[in-house]
């Protein structure tokens, strides 16, 4: 009657046999405590299977960590390489615009060259036509007044008689001469009206010339406003 307690104490004994070392837990068998270590404790460190000799749970964990670092440096690699193309296309962005700042600072010189050219340009055209100007308006003045002094000559000449032929004709006529000399009146009032004629033709040529003048200065008034509209 005494044996069949010691059997059921080893009985007992073999349930209890198998213990987790993390959790204190006990199975009756080998492949229910692995089965438990897989389920509950995968990523405990330092856990062996004791009937195998195979991987470790340290191993595992080791090479989980592994694939968790390697992970990680793929995603920094991906960030750097996000991060160069963001700079380089920032980089592009500036470039673009500091070209762009420098083309319009080229253009904008350039067109300053060119209004200064123009301007000065038109000035010396508007000089030239001027001083041609002034010059046809001397020279018509000049032509005036002399072709009034001719005129002027000549009415005088004829008027006294002191042409050429004249001479000679009172020199042969010495009655004309007579008549001439007894008549001083009429000499004289002809000379008085022939030096007013002169006057007159001389006041017509002034008049010419200050008109002439004046067209000049319209011209310049001309240019200068084409000058502030360049």
């Amino acid at each position: 009657t005494s044996r069949p307690e010691p059997i059921k104490e080893s009985r007992k004994n073999t349930k209890s046999r198998y213990t987790c070392d993390v959790c204190k837990k006990t199975f009756p068998q080998e492949r229910y405590l692995q089965r438990h270590i897989a389920a509950k404790h995968s990523t405990t460190p330092n856990h062996e299977d004791s009937s195998s000799g195979g991987a470790t749970t340290a191993e595992a964990t080791a090479a989980g960590k592994a694939t968790a670092a390697a992970k990680a440096t793929a995603a920094i690699t991906t960030t750097a390489s996000i991060t160069t193309t963001g700079s380089c296309a920032a980089e592009a962005t500036t470039s673009a615009a500091l070209t762009a700042t420098a083309a319009k600072a080229r253009i904008s010189a350039a067109n300053t060259r060119t209004a200064a050219l123009t301007a000065t340009a038109a000035k010396a055209r508007i000089s030239a036509a001027n001083t041609r100007t002034a010059a046809l308006t001397a020279t018509a003045a000049k032509a005036r007044i002399s072709a009034a002094n001719t005129r002027t000559t000549a009415l005088i000449r004829r008027d006294t008689g002191t042409t050429t032929a004249g001479r000679t004709t009172r020199a042969k006529n010495p009655t004309a001469k007579a008549t001439r000399i007894a008549t001083p009146t009429r000499t004289t009032a002809v000379t008085k009206t022939l030096r007013s004629k002169k006057a007159a033709a001389i006041t017509k040529a002034v008049v010419l010339t200050k008109k002439s003048a004046a067209s000049s200065s319209q011209f310049v008034d001309c240019g200068e406003s084409m000058k502030q509209e360049v």
